[in-house]
């Protein structure tokens, strides 16, 4: 059977993406489904704890790993509202949340407790991936945000054009939780193969993460970071600026593979300097590795196939001056390897 993966543009990788991820094991239902005509002139609200099995009655808790909702915009400026409590004694937890569209792209923003939504929101999303009709966008509220500001939050997804069709999704990591020791020494590899200069943005955190001793500074509550219940990261996002002080490191480094949970990295941005048949060698022992976003990461050298990992399912290697060899080009050399092209 042939494998569908390819060099894929930030369209392609974010609908793939979005399909993937609308099979989960805990799904509620399209939030146009579920809402009450609203009163004239107000928005329709959509309560998380009527969209299934997402939340208790009482709102978002830490015994629940995550849930998620899929819905369609239709036309500009039209907004889809979300609504949860957090009650203080159940505060106890790291909320990310996760919007990934196709088909048209929107913003994203956050509403704390006592809050007008006739203001600008309190917090706006940060952008993961982008390309003309696809996006990843994400907020982060850390546990200790929420321990200070319990009450009802407000969460507003709006077209910002295109008509989109989205999955957001919640996932919520207990204050209990903290970066498993098998990770941490992975990452202080990380750092040392990596971080010439401590001062940059990724390096500074990287290095004061693997120290930290409670959540405030923690990986595993540092958006877009993400890790399982044991502390082990799923998902290391390190983008970068594309300057001297992003992560720069011609051998690469084995910390990456050494994450035995790593589902998701993306370097996006990084200052990197090495050839793919170093990142492919590195990378090898990650076997449950399914996404590798590579794009602008000053990946050097010829165009090769052994980036192509087993377990891989989405790869992202646009903007890198990467070459190939010969008269072939990309989808002759791809299609050698049992792959697709795309974008």
């Amino acid at each position: 059977m042939h494998r569908s993966l390819c060099i894929l543009s930030a369209a392609v990788l974010l609908a793939a993406a979005t399909i993937a991820a609308a099979q989960p094991n805990q799904v509620i239902p399209a939030a146009a489904n579920t809402a009450a005509a609203p009163a004239p002139g107000r928005p329709v609200i959509f309560d998380f704890k009527d969209l299934g099995d997402c939340t208790a009655d009482t709102g978002l808790t830490a015994q629940q790993e995550y849930c998620q909702t899929s819905a369609s915009l239709t036309k500009p400026g039209q907004a889809h509202w979300y609504r949860f409590n957090v009650l203080e004694e159940q505060s106890a937890l790291t909320l990310h949340f996760l919007i990934t569209t196709q088909n048209g792209r929107v913003r994203m923003g956050l509403w704390l407790p006592g809050h007008s939504l006739e203001e600008q929101p309190s917090v706006t999303a940060e952008t993961l991936l982008a390309s003309s009709f696809a996006q990843e966008l994400y907020i982060t509220i850390p546990a200790a945000q929420l321990f200070h500001s319990p009450g009802i939050y407000t969460l507003q997804v709006m077209t910002e054009y295109g008509a989109p069709q989205y999955v957001l999704r919640a996932d919520m990591t207990p204050a209990t939780t903290l970066l498993a020791d098998a990770d941490r020494q992975a990452i202080k590899q990380v750092v040392k193969d990596c971080c010439t200069d401590l001062n940059g943005l990724v390096c500074n955190r990287l290095n004061i993460g693997i120290d930290a001793q409670d959540i405030d500074s923690d990986l595993c509550h540092t958006g877009p970071i993400q890790c399982d219940r044991d502390g082990h990261i799923t998902d290391l996002v390190l983008q970068g600026t594309n300057g001297d002080q992003d992560l720069t490191c011609p051998g690469f480094s084995a910390g990456f593979a050494q994450l035995p949970s790593l589902r998701r990295l993306d370097l996006a941005g990084a200052h990197l300097g090495a050839d793919l048949p170093t990142i492919a060698q590195a990378l090898a022992p990650a076997t449950k590795l399914q996404w590798l976003v590579l794009r602008t990461a000053n990946i050097v050298g010829q165009l090769s196939c052994d980036i192509i990992l087993p377990s891989l399912q989405l790869l992202s290697l646009t903007r890198n001056s990467l070459t190939v060899s010969g008269t072939a080009d990309l989808g002759t050399l791809c299609n050698h390897a049992a792959l697709c092209t795309a974008g």
